[in-house]
């Protein structure tokens, strides 16, 4: 957790794949489309990377990744329930 926090981009690769197949699954129950999932899943992991650094306590670091995205993901998938398609 270190390294990732002073940028080095493989251990934070290393972490993000660990985690995809949770945070994939989360934007695809909300958003009900792959694509969508894909989408939302890459754009939790650029906000994910871009505030790690402010982490304070690493062993806090699972509910960093889940807290942000599922926020993002929930407001993606309300946004797209209010589309008027008439």
């Amino acid at each position: 957790m270190v390294r990732v926090q002073q940028g080095d981009e493989r251990a934070f690769e290393t972490l993000a794949i660990a985690d995809y197949p949770r945070l994939h699954r989360l934007a695809f129950n909300v958003l009900g489309d792959s694509a969508s999932a894909e989408d939302a899943t890459q754009q939790a992991y650029l906000d994910i990377w871009r505030n790690l650094r402010r982490l304070r306590d690493p062993a806090k670091y699972r509910g960093v990744v889940l807290s942000p995205p599922r926020t993002g993901v929930l407001r993606r998938g309300q946004a797209a329930a209010e589309v008027d398609y008439e």
